[in-house]
């Protein structure tokens, strides 16, 4: 097809050869493209293949895995999901530009092959992917279970039991409940916390960035 053509990227140890589009104008067609469903439908098929394959523990079985952007907006971390249980198989940092699936996480994200929450803490809204249907049957302990599990516990903070609550709205969200269905819910923190959502904020943002200094924080499981 005359709007294809072979280029080359410089890889980390080698040249990378494959197809591009010919032009960069050409760009804006692909994205009207995805808006049709038939168009969107290939695209998901063909982003679910492109996962490397791995061994899930819960199905015990080799499936292609599903990438996630586990979390973003304070802290930056992938990850690869078995697409059938959802259980996730590994998580990764990754620093420098975007390639392979990770370049591609907004367009997966774009055509429903993953799912998004977001929780905002003091005004900085955090996001968190997962499967859709894991994220359509999310409701406030899920989220916060992810905010304990990603950010919590790899910083090594401790909140007393019931401190994290979540509000929408400046309303207070039951837990068990489900969560609205569209727009971020915020992250409010009762008087037993101690602290402050701005003095959490701070806290974790210090200790991520001194994650691999001499004595720094772990990493999330």
């Amino acid at each position: 097809p005359r709007h294809l053509e072979v280029g080359a990227r410089a890889g980390r140890a080698e040249v990378l050869a494959g197809l591009q589009l010919a032009g960069p104008d050409l760009a804006a067609g692909v994205a009207i493209a995805l808006d049709r469903e038939p168009v969107a439908a290939v695209a998901r098929e063909v982003l679910a293949a492109l996962g490397p394959e791995e061994r899930c523990a819960g199905c015990r079985t080799r499936v292609l895995g599903r990438h996630l952007l586990r979390t973003h907006g304070l802290d930056e971390l992938h990850g690869i999901a078995c697409p059938r249980c959802g259980r996730i198989l590994r998580s990764y940092w990754r620093y420098g530009e975007a390639e392979g699936l990770e370049a591609l996480a907004p367009i997966a994200l774009r055509l429903g092959l993953v799912g998004e929450r977001a929780a905002a803490l003091a005004g900085v809204a955090i996001g968190f992917q997962m499967l859709p249907e894991e994220r359509a049957a999310l409701d406030g302990r899920g989220l916060l279970a992810l905010v304990e599990e990603l950010y919590l516990r790899p910083c090594q903070v401790e909140l007393p039991p019931g401190a994290l609550r979540l509000a929408w709205r400046g309303r207070e969200l039951d837990l068990g409940a489900p969560l609205p269905p569209a727009g971020t819910v915020s992250l409010r923190l009762t008087e037993a916390a101690g602290t402050t959502e701005e003095g959490l904020l701070e806290l974790l943002r210090t200790r991520i960035e001194r994650r691999f200094r001499p004595g720094g924080v772990g990493a999330p499981g």
